[in-house]
């Protein structure tokens, strides 16, 4: 018979795993276990649960032997039968959890000098006598019901398990049975039934519970005595989605933590990640991320690698950072070893890859001539492109071609990836080995993207007071593309007309279908990017490495130094050479330009490279970090406990960098800088078909910071921490800085007056914070007279140039950092045992001292200088629910996350206005558009009874209208409006789980509400854009024959009747989408299978990322990157992808 147990939600004296605590049924054998004085376990023997799962009882032992030196030696199939056990994360004795898993039977159990265990089998006892029931209720100490308590029937296999009221019933075999009643978290109680029919047991809170803790800045917490806006989120979550950018896997796990990934291109879906919303328009908007303690980077960790990811959002969590806090902190902890025998595991998986969203567009090669001489003739009176008999060709099948350039560019792309790990640890020592490897494709060619991480931790127990740790963690990725920036391959892609396939018979590259098109079309054909202009490569090493003392002298006490250091190298190649494309056609069909039109199709274009030559750069970024703290832990009074900490930090960063380029070879085929001359050879340049020009830069940061923490019978809580900063970014006269939080908490449900008369709530926890933050990140030598070298001067009577030096800006030297001040309130809210969880956090948070460039004289001959003016605040709110049951063996849970907030402008020293606002009481950047009205119809031109259009004086039939907001008949810039759109009106996510048996069904999905872009630039509402063809939508242009209010006529890029008015509502879309990000099925094993090839687990899954999007935006999709090239409508696509994997263990 299948016995259920459910851990304890600590909700009262010692109030632990508050939130986000959860149901749980624990399966137990049904048997006596009985221990003679030799047999107990160590009472120091620890067993680490690094998360909720459910495991045999053949699990349960290889959990104990795999962190502690026991071993199990049993009949092999004893246990098969036996119902399964379910675990919560956290640390439990390995005595009580081997005494609750063999809670009651008959056995032989023996604990040999060596640790050994040896487990027999007995025969249970045959009863005859007649059965007679017994109910009951099991309750805590404080008269809460208690579900999924275990009732078993001393010495046999007959018991039960309480209903969510805490109730049961079981037949005995007679009055002088012994009910045995037990429950994660709670000491086990025995009841003897005597004459009585009907209990109320109430089991006492045991004093080696299970703590949650969550890591916090330099240290850990019990989550249950937080008073700030701290959430995390397990790795082992995480890794439910197959992306390969660790930073992506945080979209929608976490409340007011926005990512937004920009594309699929392998190596360039770094996301930006905003927590509550956009803090500043001078700084840095990036929250400051720590691996294990130190700089680094998510995109360097690969997600197998990741144990936890903790998010510190406000004031009174994030303080302890002061000035690089500002836009909030992730810190995150990688895995670490455990004690037992080495395990070894291996997860991998293969993905297969493709566009969730692309354009589509017309490929019908005598239609797209039409539109295009229709939209020619409008644009250009009385003239023609492509002249009628070659269309006559495409009709009737003399060319036969009718090129998607879409659909043969686009293609599945293939990701494999591989973890590899083993660890384990002894009595004073514990490791963790991990490797992965990465190899992408793309959905396009020309792409090679290989990642190579690398994880090392190990620690020691040098003596019973010192204990030293070491971490390593190394990346190296070689990324070879096109030779141009992501967003020009979709562009030219795009911009391919269905005339002609990219290759003559012989194999040349075709550029265009007719001598001359290109002229007109101006831009590159992708078989040019992709085979004949060259390539670029990266090869990035990373290093990030991290020593640790940590001294505990006497109880309470620790001191805990670290050293640790993020060193980054990267080394860029560009390769261009100049080359040939030829025409399809031998037809000119511009006859005016002189071309003579050569026979064989020997027509070609000379095209010069953008960057000729080779491009080289070699540039290091080093981050040394160190920092020692002082911590100090006690309890007085039996009810008072007090946490104090104090600690120095110390960190620098330095970059050196060196770029040069040669354009000149002999062989300009080959891509070794050394194959070039030093003829033209130029230091530094830059280009927009090359990657970023990084500058040379240093700067350092020293620190002071302590916290204080205070909490009575954990029912009362206060904390406060302050920081002590000081920057080299800023003079030396304002470079030190002040940066206090404080933080209260009153968990209300253990006021007596709620124990004794609210029994359904667990908890109720309000809490409430303030702080002061800073953004250092405002540039290293804002402040500087800084010198530039770039300036020629003529000294001599001879003219002659020499090299210079000047000042060309005024600098204000008393800069500061911006300082931002956050308010939090929060609630937390635990009902009937987590059958329902809510949190609730309202914040407001304000930035102020921008940076902002000021107007100066343009006499003083120097540009204008950056200063502290302006001031924004972002207020909103996050909300989480979270509910959790089971039906029988099926156990499923759900959470909901949501998050608004609105931004504004509170000071601003130089207002603008055009097609966004940056003014007081707006939010920055918000849309100020004229509003589009419709198509101008022949019977509006013939009465000329409209408004006149300032930017389009002349216009025509089946051109753009707008409305006339003031209504004094022009359309001019007093008629833009303010639209809202440019932040969303909330994010929200929410989970379903589900696990039956052996089965787990895993469904995320993720929503943005209310977010629009204005997309000006190469978009599909200016039909031939860059040679872009028009989408299918286009049929239905506005004609005479078609008066349609919803497209104008067709007509080409730059087209006054229409582009006159790109800063309209015309070209505002809504992106907002609700996707199923992830779905995910599982099946695990069964042992004794697994058993039989040597391993311990093995769970075969499939998965699918990004499989449906709910959206009204059309031809991509709708996340996009918001940075540079937000008003472009191209974009490389975002992938939807299908995986198959396994995990291992062995």
């Amino acid at each position: 018979m299948k016995i259920n147990l459910q851990n304890v939600l600590f909700r009262f004296r010692r109030g632990l795993l508050i939130n986000i605590m959860r149901t749980f049924i624990f399966l137990s054998l049904t048997t006596v276990f009985s221990f003679a004085p030799n047999t107990i376990l160590s009472q120091n023997s620890k067993v680490k649960i690094d998360a909720d799962r459910t495991i045999s009882v053949d699990e349960v032992f290889d959990l104990i032997m795999n962190q502690t030196d026991y071993k199990f030696i049993y009949q092999e199939g004893i246990f098969d039968d036996y119902p399964k056990v379910e675990v919560k994360k956290g640390t439990i004795l390995a005595n009580r959890l081997l005494k609750r898993s063999l809670s009651s039977g008959h056995f032989n159990v023996v604990v040999t000098e060596n640790n050994t265990i040896l487990i027999e089998k007995l025969a249970e006892k045959v009863k005859t006598i007649q059965q007679r029931e017994v109910t009951g209720t099991v309750t805590d100490q404080d008269g809460q019901p208690l579900p999924g308590a275990n009732v078993i029937e001393q010495g046999t296999s007959n018991g039960t398990q309480t209903d969510f009221d805490g109730n049961f019933a079981i037949a005995v075999t007679d009055q002088n049975a012994v009910l045995v009643i037990s429950y994660i978290g709670f000491a086990t109680k025995e009841v003897t039934v005597g004459d009585q029919t009907n209990f109320t047991i109430a089991l006492q809170e045991d004093a080696a519970s299970l703590d949650e803790v969550v890591i916090v800045g330099y240290g850990a917490q019990k989550k249950v005595n937080l008073t700030g806006a701290v959430d995390d989120v397990s790795g082992d979550v995480l890794i439910q989605r197959p992306a390969t950018n660790s930073a992506n896997l945080l979209q929608g796990r976490i409340s007011g933590v926005e990512i937004i990934q920009p594309s699929a291109e392998p190596g360039q879906n770094s996301p930006i990640i905003q927590i509550r919303g956009v803090g500043s328009y001078g700084g840095s908007n990036d929250p400051l991320i720590l691996i294990d303690g130190a700089a680094g980077s998510l995109t360097n960790l690969a997600p197998d690698m990741i144990e936890n990811v903790t998010v510190l959002k406000d004031a009174a969590s994030s303080a302890i950072y002061g000035a690089r806090a500002a836009n909030g902190v992730i810190l995150v902890t990688t895995k670490k070893g455990k004690k037992g025998k080495p395990v070894v595991s291996y997860r991998g998986n293969v993905s297969i890859q493709s566009p969730t969203a692309l354009p589509d567009f017309i490929d019908n090669s005598a239609e797209y001539m039409e539109m295009f001489n229709t939209a020619y003739a409008r644009s250009f009176p009385g003239e023609t492109y492509y002249p009628e008999t070659e269309i006559e060709k495409y009709r009737n099948g003399t060319y036969p071609w009718n090129f998607n350039s879409v659909d043969y560019w686009f293609k599945d792309a293939t990701v494999h990836n591989h973890n590899l790990s083993i660890s384990g640890g002894g009595d004073r020592s514990l490791y963790n080995f991990s490797v992965s490897a990465l190899t992408q494709d793309a959905m396009a060619p020309g792409y090679d993207f290989d990642r190579y991480n690398g994880l090392f931790n190990y620690s020691i127990d040098v003596t019973d007071w010192l204990t030293m740790s070491t971490s390593f963690n190394l990346t190296s990725t070689e990324d070879t593309r096109p030779p141009m920036m992501n967003l020009f391959i979709p562009m030219y892609i795009y911009a391919t007309s269905p005339l002609s396939p990219p290759y003559l018979p012989d194999g040349r590259v075709a550029g265009e279908a007719y001598v001359g098109e290109q002229a007109i079309q101006y831009r590159q054909s992708p078989q040019e990017v992709f085979d004949l202009i060259g390539s670029q490569y990266f090869n990035t090493n990373n290093l990030n490495a991290h020593l640790n003392f940590e001294l505990k002298p006497f109880k309470g006490l620790t001191w805990n130094t670290k050293f640790a250091i993020n060193y980054q190298y990267r080394y860029f190649k560009m390769h261009q050479k100049s080359y040939k494309t030829y025409f399809w056609h031998n037809v000119d069909i511009f006859p005016d330009d002189g071309v003579e039109v050569l026979p064989n199709n020997q027509n070609f274009d000379a095209i010069s490279a953008e960057v000729p030559g080779l491009t080289d750069e070699h540039m290091t970024e080093s981050t040394p970090t160190v920092f020692s703290t002082l911590a100090y832990d006690t309890t007085f009074g039996e009810d008072h406990n007090l946490s104090a900490m104090a600690g120095y930090e110390q960190v620098s960063f330095k970059r050196r960098i060196l770029r040069a380029n040669r354009p000149n070879s002999v062989a300009p085929h080959l891509t070794d800088i050394q194959a070039y001359s030093s003829d033209g050879e130029k230091l530094f340049n830059s280009h927009f078909r090359l990657a970023a020009l990084e500058r040379p830069e240093e700067w350092a940061i020293r620190s002071y910071f302590g916290r204080l923490a205070y909490n009575y019978k954990e029912k009362y809580l206060l904390e406060a921490n302050l920081r002590y900063d000081g920057t080299s970014k800023v003079s030396p006269d304002y470079r030190w800085g002040l940066f206090p939080s404080a933080s209260a908490g009153w968990v209300i449900s253990e006021e007596n007056f709620i124990k004794n008369g609210v029994d359904w709530l667990d908890q109720f926890k309000v809490r409430a914070s303030y702080g002061r933050l800073g953004n250092q990140n405002i540039g290293s030598y804002l402040y500087q007279n800084n010198l530039s070298i770039s300036s020629v001067y003529s000294f001599d009577e001879e003219n002659e140039v020499l090299q210079g030096a000047n000042l060309t800006t005024f600098r204000d030297q008393s800069l500061q950092w911006e300082t931002t001040e956050v308010t939090d309130i929060g609630v937390d809210i635990s009902i009937k045992n987590s059958l329902l969880g809510v949190s609730f956090d309202y914040f407001n948070k304000n930035t102020f001292d921008i940076l902002a460039s000021v107007q100066i004289p343009r006499s003083t001959g120097l540009n204008n200088p950056t200063v502290n003016n302006g001031e924004m605040r972002n207020k909103g709110f996050e909300l989480e629910l979270t509910h959790r049951n089971h039906i029988g063996e099926l156990f499923y849970n759900t959470n909901f996350l949501l998050t608004k907030y609105k931004n504004e402008v509170v000071s601003i020293y130089t207002p603008s206005t055009g097609s966004t606002i940056r003014d007081v009481g707006y939010p920055y950047d918000e849309f100020n558009l004229y509003v589009w009205d419709g198509i101008f119809q022949e019977e509006d031109i013939a009465s000329g009874n409209y408004p006149v259009h300032e930017g389009n004086q002349n216009p025509r039939a089946g051109d753009l209208k707008m409305k006339d907001i003031d209504g004094d008949g022009d359309i001019d810039a007093d008629d833009r409006v303010p639209i809202s759109g440019r932040y969303p009106d909330f994010t929200y996510s929410f989970g379903l789980n589900f696990e039956y048996k052996r089965f787990g069904l895993n469904m995320f999905f993720q929503g943005v509400e209310g977010r629009k872009a204005l997309l000006q630039y190469w978009t599909p509402n200016s039909p031939f854009g860059s040679g872009i063809p028009p989408t299918k939508d286009w049929r239905n242009a506005w004609t005479p024959d078609n008066p349609t209010n919803d497209m104008p006529a067709l007509h080409m890029d730059g087209y006054t009747g229409v582009a006159a008015y790109s800063g309209s509502t015309y070209n505002l879309h809504d992106t907002s989408y609700l996707r199923l990000k992830n779905v995910m099925l599982s099946y695990t094993l069964p042992q004794e299978v697994t058993r039989k090839f040597h391993v311990q687990d093995l769970m075969l899954y499939v998965s699918a990322d990004n499989l449906i999007t709910w959206t009204d935006f059309k031809n991509q999709d709708p996340e996009r990157h918001l940075s540079s090239f937000s008003t472009v409508f191209l974009s490389w696509p975002q992938a939807r992808i299908l995986n198959l994997g396994l995990n291992v263990k062995f």
